[in-house]
């Protein structure tokens, strides 16, 4: 197929539209979530499980993954389709050249519940950090959030990719309020599709 790339014209806005909504259907087929995506992934003839050790060390920093191969690439493609991507449509590249896209988002998540004094150092930090990102950043609210209340409370949070999704507290009776509380309530925007809290209440987990 010919392709010429050229500028845009007013005459051409139906025709962008059209190819604009079909893209926008494929993201909403992938959640529209932030991504990685794995480019020029090559070896030797004699070196086999490349590919296997690459996905291995990608899944282990993010849970939303991207891959594009050529359509002659056959042997890149079995290997994309056997580690469990999902054929999502075909991307031109600058020059026009087409790749065919593929997607992996894994979806599984992992409750953690700790006391504060179970706490590392690592994983205060982070629901530290993300709580300042939500509460004081993101919402533009000045306000002291840690209360010494924290030090007394259980500590909820669910991980995809090691990546913290939610997180909440659960203050003791007497602490926060004379009953027991649940505060500092987080979904941040990499788990805001994932319905990530299903698998704290479909676990019937006692605190």
């Amino acid at each position: 197929m010919n392709r010429v790339i050229r500028e845009a014209k007013p005459t051409d806005i139906t025709d962008i539209m059209q190819v604009m909504e079909a893209a926008k259907k494929i993201m909403r087929q992938s959640g529209n979530l932030p991504y990685h995506v794995v480019h020029r992934i090559a070896s030797y003839p004699n070196v086999h499980g490349i590919f296997s050790d690459v996905m291995d060390f990608c899944f282990s920093h993010d849970a939303n993954i991207r891959i594009d191969t050529h359509k002659d690439n056959r042997i890149m493609q079995h290997n994309i389709e056997k580690h469990g991507f999902s054929y999502c449509g075909i991307i031109h590249l600058a020059d026009g050249d087409e790749r065919l896209a593929y997607q992996r988002l894994n979806k599984d998540s992992v409750f953690h519940q700790k006391s504060f004094q179970e706490l590392t150092v690592d994983e205060l930090y982070e629901l530290l950090r993300v709580r300042s990102e939500v509460f004081v950043v993101e919402q533009d609210c000045v306000y002291q959030d840690m209360d010494n209340d924290d030090q007394k409370s259980i500590h909820l949070w669910l991980t995809v990719a090691n990546k913290v999704v939610a997180l909440a507290r659960v203050c003791p009776a007497g602490t926060h309020m004379q009953e027991i509380s649940i505060g500092r309530v987080i979904t941040t925007e990499r788990g805001k599709d994932l319905s990530v809290w299903r698998s704290y209440h479909s676990g019937r987990r006692r605190i």
